[in-house]
C-alpha cells in the first residue's frame, strides 16, 4: 500500500501537467520549439521569444493553445515566406489563448508562429524556481510532443536546467547563457533555476557512455551515492531490455518545495520525500521514474483516448518490476505483483469497479488500483502468455517504432500481434482489458 500511495502522487503531478483545453482541434501540432528567454532578477520577469513550428492537417483559421494568462505578450508574428504577419490573438478563459490565423498562412499546412511575451516568476528565493508545463509558462497543445531547443541567459550565480542535452553553455563575470536540445520530442519543457552551490551533484557514466547526475540537498552523500547506484543499474537494464537511451544525459534534481516525483524526458524532479522512502528502504518509486524514461516519457500514451492510464502508468509500473525480478530474485517480484494486485481485490466486482481502458482521470482512489493493481496484473497475464523471448522482441520493436512518438492502445496491441504465433492472446487479452473484475486464474 505504500508503494501504491507513491505512485499516486506522481499520477496526480501527471494529471496536472496534461490537463486538456476545452475546444482544442487535433488538427494541429508543434514539431518543434525554439525558445530564447532572458531572465531579468531585477523586475522577475522571463522574457521570451518563443518560435513554434506549427503542421495543420486543415484550412482552420482559429487555433487555441494553451498559454498563461499571467504572461505580458507584446506580439505574436507569423512567418509567411519570411514575410511577418501579425496575428490577432486573443485569451479566452484562465490559460487559454486563441489565435486567428491568415488564411494565407493556415493555408500552407507548415508555418512558424513567434510570440514575444514577459512571464512573470517573482523574486528568486533561496530554493529554486521550477517552471512546469502546469505553468503554462510557453504556449502548447496538450496531447502534442515536439522537439526542442531552450536558450536561457541569466545572472552569473544562477544554474538552468532542461530537458533533453545541454548542448552549449558559456560564462562570463556577470552572466550565464545555456542551450538545452533535444532531437527526440518531448512532452513538456520544465525550467529549473537555482542559486550557483545550492546542489550537490554526483555523477558517472552508465551504459554506453551515457552520464546520469544526481543533484541533491537533503541527503547525505552515503545516500546519495547509493541512489545513483540504484539508478544506474535500474538504467542499464531497461537500456539493454528495450533499447539505448535516446539522450547523453540523464539528471535526477530535487526540489524541496515539491513532493512526490515530477517526470520529464531526460530530466526527473523530486521532493525530499524521496529521499526519506530511499533511505527507508523504498527504491521502487526511484525505479519507476527510471522505468518512464522509455515508456511514459519515451514513448508516450495518446491522452484522452481509452487506456491511456493504462498505457502510461500500468506497462511503466510493471516494467519496473521486470526489473525487480532481474536486480534482486523471482520472489521479490512475485511479492510486488501479488500486494499490487491484493490492494485491487476489494475493489474487484463492486460499483466503484470498472474496465481498466475506461479509467479517465486517477481521481479516486479506486481508479488507482485498478490502474496500479490490476495493471501490471494484466500486463504480467500477456507476457506469461506470449513467452520471454517473444515480450522482450516486443518490446525492442515497440521502442524501435514509435520511441519519441505518441501510441494509442489500438497501436499498442497491433505491435503485438507479430508476436501472437497462435492468434488467440491477443484477442483474449483485449477481452480482458474491456472487462472488470478479477482475472481467470
Amino acid at each position: 500500500m505504500k508503494s501504491l500511495r507513491i505512485n499516486f502522487l506522481i499520477t496526480l503531478i501527471l494529471i496536472i501537467s496534461v490537463q486538456l483545453t476545452n475546444g482544442q482541434s487535433n488538427s494541429a501540432r508543434i514539431s518543434n520549439y525554439d525558445i530564447s528567454a532572458v531572465l531579468d532578477t531585477t523586475t522577475g520577469q522571463l522574457n521570451v521569444r518563443a518560435r513554434l513550428s506549427i503542421e495543420k492537417s486543415d484550412s482552420a483559421q482559429l487555433l487555441t493553445l494553451m498559454f498563461g494568462s499571467m504572461a505580458h505578450l507584446d506580439s505574436v508574428i507569423g512567418d509567411y515566406d519570411g514575410s511577418p504577419l501579425n496575428i490577432p490573438f486573443q485569451f479566452i478563459g484562465k490559460d487559454s489563448i486563441q489565435l486567428n490565423i491568415p488564411s494565407s498562412l493556415a493555408q500552407t499546412g507548415q508555418f512558424v508562429i513567434e510570440f514575444i511575451y514577459s512571464f512573470p516568476i517573482g523574486k528568486l528565493g533561496d530554493v529554486p524556481l521550477l517552471l512546469d508545463r502546469g505553468h503554462r509558462w510557453y504556449p502548447l497543445i496538450p496531447d502534442n510532443v515536439a522537439k526542442m531547443i531552450l536558450t536561457v541567459a541569466a545572472p552569473g550565480n544562477l544554474e538552468i536546467f532542461s530537458a533533453g542535452d545541454m548542448t552549449s553553455t558559456t560564462k562570463m563575470s556577470d552572466s550565464t547563457r545555456v542551450t538545452w536540445e533535444s532531437s527526440w520530442p518531448v512532452f513538456k519543457i520544465p525550467l529549473l533555476i537555482a542559486n550557483n552551490g545550492y546542489y550537490r551533484e554526483v555523477k558517472r557514466e552508465c551504459n554506453n557512455q551515457k552520464e546520469i547526475s544526481l543533484c541533491y540537498v537533503s541527503a547525505d552523500s552515503a545516500t546519495a551515492q547509493a541512489m545513483l547506484d540504484e539508478v544506474c543499474r535500474s538504467f542499464e537494464f531497461f537500456s539493454q531490455y528495450i533499447g539505448e537511451y535516446s539522450h547523453n544525459t540523464f539528471r535526477l534534481l530535487e526540489v524541496p518545495q515539491f513532493p512526490g516525483t515530477n517526470i520529464g524526458t531526460g530530466i526527473i524532479t523530486f521532493g525530499k520525500d524521496e529521499i526519506d522512502a530511499f533511505k527507508a528502504g523504498y527504491s521502487d518509486r526511484i525505479d519507476l521514474a527510471v522505468a518512464e524514461q522509455w515508456m511514459g516519457a519515451g514513448i508516450f500514451g495518446k491522452f484522452a483516448d481509452r487506456g491511456f492510464w493504462f498505457l502510461s502508468l500500468s506497462l511503466p509500473h510493471y516494467l519496473r518490476m521486470m526489473y525487480l525480478q532481474k536486480a534482486v530474485s523471482e520472489g521479490a517480484f512475485q511479492k510486488s505483483l501479488n500486494d499490487s494486485y491484493n490492494a485491487y481485490r476489494p475493489v474487484a466486482g463492486t460499483d466503484k469497479d470498472i474496465p481498466i481502458l475506461d479509467v479517465d482521470f486517477l481521481n479516486t482512489k479506486e481508479k488507482g488500483v485498478i490502474i496500479y493493481g490490476k495493471g501490471p496484473y494484466l500486463v504480467n497475464f500477456l507476457r506469461n502468455k506470449l513467452g520471454d523471448e517473444p515480450w522482450e522482441m516486443f518490446w525492442k520493436a515497440l521502442y524501435r517504432d514509435y520511441g519519441g512518438k505518441v501510441i494509442s492502445f489500438d497501436q499498442f496491441c497491433e505491435s503485438l500481434q507479430g508476436h501472437d504465433k497462435d492468434k488467440t492472446i491477443i484477442p483474449e487479452f483485449r477481452k480482458l482489458v474491456g472487462e472488470k473484475g478479477l482475472l481467470p486464474e
